[in-house]
């Protein structure tokens, strides 16, 4: 649908889960994450499906760079929603399939589910070297509208993030289009 200056890639999530989600109206469909690069911008070395080790799963990249040469690794995720349990477990996963590298910048973006600097995913993503692009840049508004309302803790207002570890970021902002 980009067109051709574009290539992608989607993981697709185990066909159980999310299953809870499913209605006799909302049959099941593949479903999962994506990663899309600008073929200009970032040259492709490898896509692949990362298991999270729950029936999640993750888009990932590899790639170059064109400008700077630089390696970048890019993860697309979408974190449990329900259990925090499982949320540590896919951090954990990836993190430790994405091992740090020298001369790599990392990136992981998408749904948490919860706040990456005031959650407990925090306690996996800051000691593997990632920082909120957000609030590194003193952003911290919430990214998703039930704010402190759902479950009375401001955690759940700030849930999609982009953190990024060996890169240093500039800025960052929240468009809701309206939609708030």
């Amino acid at each position: 649908a980009l067109g051709p200056a574009f290539r992608g890639f989607m993981a697709q999530n185990d066909p159980d889960w999310w299953s809870n989600w499913l209605v006799p109206e909302i049959p099941w469909a593949p479903n999962g994450t994506a990663v899309v690069v600008r073929r200009k911008s970032i040259s492709v070395t490898a896509f692949r499906d990362l298991a999270l080790g729950d029936g999640n799963h993750a888009a990932f990249l590899d790639g170059v760079h064109q400008e700077t040469g630089r390696r970048v690794r890019v993860a697309s995720i979408h974190f449990d929603s329900d259990f925090e349990s499982n949320r540590l477990r896919e951090a954990r996963s990836l993190v430790q399939q994405v091992p740090a590298a020298t001369g790599s910048t990392d990136v992981i973006c998408g749904d948490v589910n919860e706040d990456a600097v005031t959650g407990a995913v925090s306690n996996v993503l800051e000691p593997a070297g990632f920082v909120d692009v957000l609030a590194s840049v003193g952003n911290r508004e919430p990214t998703h509208p039930w704010s402190s309302s759902y479950n009375t803790a401001p955690r759940w207002a700030i849930i999609d993030h982009i953190v990024v570890r060996n890169g240093r970021p500039l800025s960052g902002d929240v468009f809701d289009f309206g939609v708030w």
